[in-house]
């Protein structure tokens, strides 16, 4: 019962925390919220600003990682992240970052909010395995 819920628990933040940040209206939206937020939340998306080429590469790194993208979502994704959180200089959809927070910064939240999250789910396996 314990491990039920603190499974509740977890999944509950894990939803409010995502709820801040929303993606831009535009073509690609529903295949990013589909594709993308499925193992983390928007405000990973939203937090980065990059280059069509750099977008490009982490789109064929989460590839790696199983996404499931053909080639003309991939394209689709590229270009609708390219333009809603594209470099400082160029006018995205929405704001996307603080103008403070460069991509290396938002790079190392990342990071960290992965790390924490891992640090979580072994506390929780940790607390269920113990009697």
């Amino acid at each position: 019962m314990r491990w039920l819920l603190v499974a509740l628990f977890t999944t509950a933040a894990a939803f409010a925390a995502g709820q801040g940040a929303q993606l831009p209206d535009g073509e690609g939206k529903a295949i990013v919220n589909a594709a993308c937020t499925t193992c983390h939340g928007v405000d990973l998306i939203t937090a980065k600003s990059a280059s069509r080429a750099d977008w490009s590469g982490t789109v064929d790194r989460m590839k790696t990682y199983g996404v499931t993208l053909d080639a003309t979502q991939t394209t689709t994704v590229i270009d609708y992240l390219a333009k809603s959180f594209g470099p400082k200089g160029a006018a995205p959809a929405t704001p996307a970052a603080p103008a403070s927070q460069d991509s290396a910064a938002a790079d190392a939240a990342a990071s960290a909010t992965a790390r924490a999250s891992t640090r979580e789910e072994r506390r929780v396996y940790r607390m269920m395995s113990t009697p």
